[in-house]
């Protein structure tokens, strides 16, 4: 079985002014990397294959509709369900796979 964590990233300058950030590289507010820390520890208190090259694992990070669309497919929610979907930022979301099919999913 493998595991995908899906995390979003800290709360970033142009999220605090509710801006669209697009192809800009926008610097994280306090907050943002006070999650960004807190995302990192709970990764790290966990199982190291997770986070082990030879593991076979992946880790996304990215912002939440992106986090949003791969939540859908693997869960099959419809579009009226993924828009009131919800991922923090700092909590990493892991799924275990098993043959590409999601056999479960916890926040850690």
């Amino acid at each position: 079985m493998s595991k995908l964590v899906l995390l979003r990233h800290g709360e970033s300058e142009w999220n605090l002014k509710n801006l669209f950030t697009g192809w800009t590289d926008v610097d994280l507010t306090e907050a943002g990397v006070r999650e960004a820390r807190e995302a990192g520890q709970l990764l790290r208190k966990t199982d190291s294959s997770l986070i082990s090259p030879e593991g076979r694992h992946v880790l996304i990070v990215a912002h939440g509709n992106s986090l949003r669309a791969l939540v859908q497919h693997l869960d099959g929610l419809s579009n009226d369900e993924v828009l009131a979907l919800n991922i923090p930022t700092d909590k990493p979301l892991v799924y275990t796979l098993d043959a590409g099919r999601s056999r479960g999913r916890a926040y850690l």
